[in-house]
């Protein structure tokens, strides 16, 4: 390697590489911190509970709290990810890879809607003092109407 000096206390490529690098990392935070919430069902039924993995990944140090589902719902008030609503919460033991930890949390939840429902998005604190939020999904909700409980055609008003 060729040393030079550039005039700005700089003596070697080496040297300038690492300056580089410090400020790049002053620029990005030390360890980037997402949420993401995965539907584990491919479609769902109208009033059928199903369950929906949130899942916060994040830097050493940090506090993870999922929203509570409320005790004694629905009369205490519910819990809502988009259409769906939570009855219960479930948390994982944390895992971790270097210096990077993921906290999960599986929710049982249920919607009342026909044909489609938005599922999400959750808002999970990450103290000290950030909130991060997970996207949403649209999940397909199946009809459970069939037979003689199917739809019908009301008949004509008038004569």
């Amino acid at each position: 390697m060729t040393v030079r000096d550039t005039g700005y206390g700089v003596r070697d490529a080496g040297t300038c590489a690492g300056w580089m690098l410090a400020l790049l990392l002053l620029t990005v935070p030390a360890a980037a911190q997402s949420a993401r919430l995965t539907v584990l069902a491919d479609s769902v039924s109208a009033g059928m509970p199903f369950e929906v993995a949130v899942a916060v990944t994040h830097g050493p140090g940090r506090q993870v709290t999922f929203p509570p589902v409320p005790a004694g719902a629905p009369e205490a008030g519910v819990l809502a990810l988009g259409d769906a609503e939570a009855l219960s919460v479930r948390r994982l033991p944390p895992t971790a890879r270097g210096r990077v930890r993921v906290d999960s949390a599986v929710y049982r939840v249920v919607v009342f809607t026909a044909d489609s429902a938005r599922v999400g998005p959750a808002e999970v604190l990450l103290a000290p003092g950030d909130t991060v939020a997970t996207g949403s999904a649209l999940v397909p909700v199946r009809s459970v109407l069939t037979g003689e409980a199917a739809p019908y055609e009301p008949a004509p008003i008038g004569p």
